[in-house]
């Protein structure tokens, strides 16, 4: 026997049989709640064990007529007052709960209940959510999603910002809604056994409502996207450009947290505009932005410019932020013992933007590039460029003792510019594209970077869009 076991029988022997039976009260007492939890948690109606230790629904029944007609009594002047850790439950509390306005609870269950009142108020009010409370599921969302669809459906930036005012109120209020969820877990460990059924029945709503302002948002913002990558591309533009102007007109600077030092103001951000060639600005801004996420720690996106310090790339250009684009290349080197998985070389040359990837594990140099069929970009042109990337590579990796990958052949079929001013925004779309996977439109890609069906000449603009967005959401914006 162990010696646990042990101690628990000596226990058991020094007690008295009112102890013991008071003990076994209070193991059946937590069991019984461990059930609700579980049955509360898998959306199940919980119904307690019959138990000689725990009192019956019959039984509590009994005492709960029974202090039902003492309270009626002490109304009336005839017996007893409730006891001093003993409350009356008053229905305003929390409404939606079912107990009967004069049943008797313990006080720290119903300072727990009182607690859920009123942030299930507070949560209701200040997310603006009485229909989501109300309202069955399928109605909500097929009246909410008509009036999305008429509103993305008018073309204006206004409406389009307030489809995504939505999104962001349900997202936060699904979010708030975990508070209201943990004092209701705190309810349900201090609820007498004979009042689980119905807290439980409670909790379990109030889990469906907030599962159901997360689909809700959900279902908007797919409504979203699927306007941005299949809709009129008229409707597109004018959001697009209604987006810049009215990001344009606040008179902003953009930044990223430290240690990133790139920065980008109007003039940069007009670059998102229809039609127009992306800056350097721009495209390192956003390859820093997507290099912070967590899920690309082993691929590098390095800067426009950081390869074209003391090498001649095929007379590739030289662009401004040079400086800041070594220093941020310095910083994503320092601390690493081994090479990137992929590495993510953006060139531009003769005012053309295209990809370079190097893939080490197989040592592979693939070139991504938008204007394959233009005369002014075809294969052989672009092949020159690869002799000043593999003598990079060769320098970073002799200087770091890391493996040095070799080159090998490329052919790669991939959706086209269909304009000669969009080659950076394909540049960034086939990086976005390649951090969730190994193909351009892989399945892994999310809708709102994916590249229009139907044709080779695609059009950029919902991309743009996607862009700007992914600014907005990422960078610390200053007033100037």
């Amino acid at each position: 026997m162990s010696s646990s076991a042990k101690r628990a029988a000596k226990r058991r022997a020094n007690m008295t049989e009112e102890q013991e039976k008071e003990e076994k009260k209070k193991h059946a007492l937590r069991q019984q709640r461990l059930r609700a939890r579980k049955a509360a948690e898998e959306g199940r109606t919980f119904v307690p064990r019959p138990s000689k230790y725990v009192e019956s629904d019959k039984d509590s029944s009994s005492d709960e007529d029974s202090n039902k007609d003492s309270i009626k009594d002490s109304k009336r002047g005839r017996g007893s007052q409730p006891s001093g850790d003993m409350e009356v439950w008053q229905a305003d509390w929390l409404p939606d709960l079912a107990y009967d306005s004069d049943t008797l609870l313990p006080a720290n269950f119903v300072e727990a209940l009182k607690a859920v009142g009123i942030s299930l108020q507070e949560w209701t009010r200040a997310h603006m959510l009485g229909d989501i409370m109300d309202a069955e599921r399928d109605v909500l969302i097929e009246r909410a999603l008509s009036s999305v669809y008429a509103r993305l459906s008018s073309g204006t930036y206004t409406d389009y910002d307030a489809v995504g005012s939505d999104v962001l109120r349900l997202q936060t209020s699904a979010v708030a809604g975990a508070a209201v969820q943990r004092l209701l877990s705190c309810a349900v460990d201090v609820c007498p056994v004979d009042h689980l059924r119905v807290l439980c029945d409670f909790r379990g709503q109030f889990d469906e409502r907030v599962t159901m302002t997360r689909c809700l948002a959900a279902n908007i913002n797919y409504a979203r996207v699927l306007f941005v990558t299949s809709s009129k591309a008229e409707h597109v533009v004018s959001v697009l450009n209604g987006a810049v102007a009215s990001l344009c007109k606040q008179n902003i600077v953009m930044r990223l947290p430290s240690p990133c030092t790139f920065a980008i103001e109007e003039r940069d951000i007009r670059r998102l505009e229809h039609a127009v060639w992306l800056n350097d600005g721009i495209i390192n801004f956003v390859l820093a932005i997507w290099q912070n996420e967590p899920a690309l720690q082993n691929h590098a996106l390095l800067p426009l410019t950081v390869y074209l310090q003391g090498f001649d790339i095929a007379g590739a250009k030289f662009l401004t932020n040079t400086e800041k684009a070594v220093r941020a290349t310095k910083s994503l080197v320092k601390g690493r013992t081994r090479i990137w998985d992929r590495m993510f070389l953006p060139i531009s040359a003769d005012e053309h933007f295209f990809l370079i990837t190097i893939e080490p594990e197989f040592g592979m140099i693939k070139v991504y590039n938008s204007l394959t069929k233009a005369e002014k970009w075809p294969k052989t042109k672009v092949t020159k460029v690869i002799k000043g990337v593999t003598d990079f590579v060769s320098c970073l990796c002799k200087e770091h003792s890391w493996t040095n990958p070799c080159a090998d052949d490329w052919v790669l079929t991939i959706p086209q510019q269909p304009n000669h001013n969009d080659c950076g925004v394909y540049m960034l779309m086939y990086i976005r594209h390649l951090c969730f996977g190994d193909s351009i439109d892989g399945p892994k890609v999310p809708l709102r970077y994916r590249f229009p069906r139907g044709s080779d000449k695609r059009s950029a603009q919902g991309a743009r869009l996607m862009l700007l967005e992914d600014l907005k959401d990422n960078a610390i914006t200053t007033y100037i």
